[in-house]
């Protein structure tokens, strides 16, 4: 499921925020059952204009896997600012268009004044 609501404010900024969602189940090879949710929470701030702006994310992400005796997570709090160029596309709806995600958990070259309020577990694992 993924929800995205994006409010225009009086001077022409907008905040978009999307939530996702997702859940099921995961069975391992030796026939133990798992629960799996995925949870992302993301906030653009996008200031007025048509380029060059500065879009300001807030992002808010978590992996639970639970079953079997067994419990794993991984979840991180970050947040960065990334240069949308004049005539570029920026949509932050389902195919991400413009976005520009970090290019590395912990010191990113990509997107500007990064900031990790916390992380648990590896942000590049693949648990599944």
């Amino acid at each position: 499921m993924a929800q995205i609501t994006t409010t225009v404010e009086a001077d022409g900024s907008r905040q978009a925020e999307r939530f996702d969602l997702t859940t099921g189940m995961a069975q391992d090879s030796h026939g133990g059952r798992y629960i799996w949710t995925y949870e992302n929470h993301l906030v653009y701030e996008v200031p007025p204009g048509e380029g060059p702006v500065h879009v300001s994310v807030i992002m808010f992400d978590r992996f639970r896997l639970i079953g079997n005796g067994f419990n794993m997570g991984v979840t991180f709090n970050w947040s960065w600012k990334f240069e949308v160029p004049s005539g570029s596309a920026f949509d932050p709806g389902s195919e991400f268009i413009g976005v520009v995600f970090p290019n590395d958990p912990v010191k990113p070259t990509n997107i500007l004044n990064f900031k990790n309020f916390g992380t648990q577990g590896d942000p590049d694992c693949d648990p599944l």
